[in-house]
């Protein structure tokens, strides 16, 4: 079993072969163990369900870092007419510039809440 990715405590393997040992499968055992298994179904349901909306947020979040850097790089190539840039496109390219940065450090550390959550759903399927 674990060389397909499962694993099963030490205490699920001994409680059916306790309750065998007397006479037959104990309904106790069963329960409990039907029990266990409806637990971590809901929780590997769930950490599924949080890791598609981690993805999705991931990838709008990286189609927004993708349209502010086209808008950055489209304000960095349009030269104002003057020589010197005007106060104006300087401070829309440095907004922008900002919100290019704001964006990458979110992204990012979304990127690494997403990457523990993947780590807890593998954690839980096991």
């Amino acid at each position: 079993m674990a060389e397909n990715g499962l694993s099963v405590d030490e205490d699920d393997l001994d409680l059916p072969a306790r309750s065998r040992s007397h006479d037959g499968a104990s309904p106790v055992a069963l329960v409990e163990l039907e029990n266990k298994l409806a637990e971590r179904t809901r929780l590997h349901e769930n950490t599924e369900r949080e890791l598609s909306k981690a993805v999705l947020r991931t990838r709008e979040l990286e189609d927004q870092v993708d349209q502010l850097s086209k808008q950055l790089e489209r304000a960095r190539s349009t030269k104002p007419s003057s020589e010197e840039p005007s106060g104006d496109s300087e401070a829309r390219a440095e907004e922008a510039e900002r919100k290019l940065e704001d964006t990458e450090r979110v992204y990012k550390a979304r990127m690494q809440t997403m990457e523990e959550d993947y780590q807890l759903a593998v954690h839980y399927v096991k």
